[in-house]
C-alpha cells in the first residue's frame, strides 16, 4: 500500500447558513447545513461533524494559513482541521478557511480573535438572506494511500476514498456526468464531489466518494458507474 502527499483541490456545492450569533460582531461566517447531502440526504444536519467558514478579507495563500493553524496548536487553541475554502457566493468571490471538528458554536470567536492575532483580516460583511447556494472550492494537500489501481482511501479524513479519472473535467461537465451516475446507481448511497490532484506534475480530475465503511470494492463499482457515464460524454 503505498502513501503519498499531494497538492489538490476539491470542488462542489453546499447550503450555507449564515451565523448571527457566536461570532465577532459584523464579520462573515457560515455554517454548513447539509455536509455530504448525497449520503445523508436532508437528515444529515445534527448526524454529522459540523463545518464552519470563517471568512477573510483578503485571499490568504495556503501556506500562511496553514503555519497560522500548526501555531495555534502549538498555542493550545485548536485541535481540529483547517483547510483553505474558496466561496462563490451570489457572483462573488469570498476566500478564507474552513473548520472541521469545532468544539461547539461557542470556539468560533476565540479562532476568530486567534486569526487575527496572527496578522489575517476578517471580512467585515453581511447579508439580509439566512442560507445561500455557494460553489465551494477546498485548496489542501491530501494524504491519501492506494488501495488499487488509481483508487485511494485518505489517511486524515475518515470515510473519503477518491478514484482517478481518465480525462480532465470542468465542473459543467462534472455536473452532468455526477448526475448521470447517480440517476443511473441502484446500490448504498454515497455523497460525490470533483478533485483535482496534482500527480507527477500533472493535474488529474478524481472523484471524491464519502460513505461510512467504505471498501474498496464498493469505490471500485462506482468508479466503474462513472466510467461508463463518461464514455457517452465524449
Amino acid at each position: 500500500m503505498d502513501n503519498i502527499e499531494l497538492h489538490g483541490n476539491l470542488f462542489k456545492r453546499e447550503s450555507l447558513d449564515v451565523m448571527v450569533d457566536n461570532i465577532l460582531p459584523g464579520t462573515l461566517v457560515f455554517e454548513v447545513v447539509n455536509p455530504f447531502y448525497g449520503y445523508y440526504g436532508e437528515s444529515s444536519k445534527g448526524h454529522t461533524p459540523l463545518y464552519f467558514y470563517i471568512m477573510f478579507a483578503d485571499n490568504y495563500p495556503l501556506s500562511s494559513i496553514e503555519h497560522t493553524i500548526e501555531m495555534m496548536q502549538v498555542a493550545q487553541l485548536i485541535d481540529l482541521d483547517a483547510v483553505k475554502v474558496i466561496l462563490e457566493v451570489e457572483n462573488e468571490k469570498l476566500y478564507g478557511v474552513r473548520l472541521r471538528g469545532v468544539e461547539g458554536y461557542g470556539k468560533i470567536i476565540e479562532l476568530q480573535e486567534g486569526f487575527k492575532r496572527y496578522g489575517f483580516e476578517l471580512l467585515i460583511k453581511s447579508y439580509k438572506e439566512v442560507t445561500f447556494e455557494a460553489n465551494v472550492e477546498v485548496e489542501k494537500f491530501f494524504e491519501l494511500s492506494e488501495v488499487a489501481e488509481n483508487i485511494y482511501f485518505d489517511n486524515t479524513e475518515n470515510n473519503h476514498s477518491y478514484f482517478l479519472l481518465p480525462s480532465f473535467l470542468k465542473w459543467k461537465e462534472f455536473e452532468r456526468l455526477d448526475r448521470q451516475a447517480h440517476l443511473n446507481w441502484d446500490g448504498l448511497s454515497f455523497d460525490s464531489a470533483l478533485c483535482s490532484l496534482r500527480m507527477n506534475g500533472t493535474y488529474r480530475s478524481a472523484i471524491r466518494v464519502y460513505r461510512k465503511s467504505l471498501t474498496p470494492d464498493f469505490v471500485a463499482e462506482v468508479k466503474e458507474c462513472y466510467e461508463r457515464k463518461l464514455m457517452f460524454m465524449q
